[in-house]
């Protein structure tokens, strides 16, 4: 840079300090009006939750040129936790199970029939009104059990008495152990306004 730039700068410079003066302009420092903080809420839905999910066993059988209906050695039974807020929440219970499979084949034609099952509270039978319990015949499709409307009751067990629950077995069946998957799902369903 030549000396004649640098002494037009360093005047303009003097003349603008010297402007700033006269006009009475001051720089301070500015403390913040405001501070942040973090803040944290954790919202959580009250709980709809499985508790207790028995099998069915079956006992041991023959085979045999004709079909058979056998009933298990237990009762079906499925407990439910609700510890949501409204008592107009429903909810329903589907089962499904997968084939009856054993080393060597499926079983033909499976069925598995579960009679209508009763809905209890403390070991209290519930007033069938709140709930709406349904006859299935269970292949492989899943298939609702049981649809609960009065849900002022905490606990929940559906219990299908042995009896009422049948497996045939078909006269084509082979021997052999045959075992399943059993998949149980408990739904939340829209609130009845």
């Amino acid at each position: 840079m030549n000396k004649k730039w640098s002494s037009f700068i360093g005047v303009g410079f003097v003349i603008g300090l010297s402007l700033l003066a006269a006009t009475g302009v001051q720089a301070e420092e500015v403390s913040p009006a405001e501070k942040s903080t973090p803040i944290q809420i954790t919202i959580a839905e009250k709980t709809l939750a499985l508790t207790n999910v028995t099998i069915p066993t079956f006992s041991t059988r023959e085979v045999t040129e004709s079909e058979q209906v056998i009933h298990p050695t237990n009762d079906w039974v499925i407990g439910v936790k609700d510890q949501r807020s409204n008592a107009r929440s429903p909810w329903e219970l589907r089962v499904q199970l997968s084939l009856l499979t054993s080393e060597k084949a499926a079983l033909p034609d499976q069925r598995i029939t579960l009679d209508k099952g009763q809905l209890q509270s403390e070991k209290t039978t519930l007033d069938s009104s709140g709930y709406n319990a349904k006859k299935a015949v269970l292949q492989t499709t899943s298939q609702t059990v049981v649809h609960v409307e009065d849900t002022t009751h905490t606990t929940y067990e559906y219990r299908i008495p042995k009896e009422k629950v049948s497996l045939v077995i078909p006269k084509t069946a082979t021997a052999g152990t045959y075992k399943a998957i059993q998949q149980v799902q408990l739904t939340a369903l829209p609130e009845i306004p």
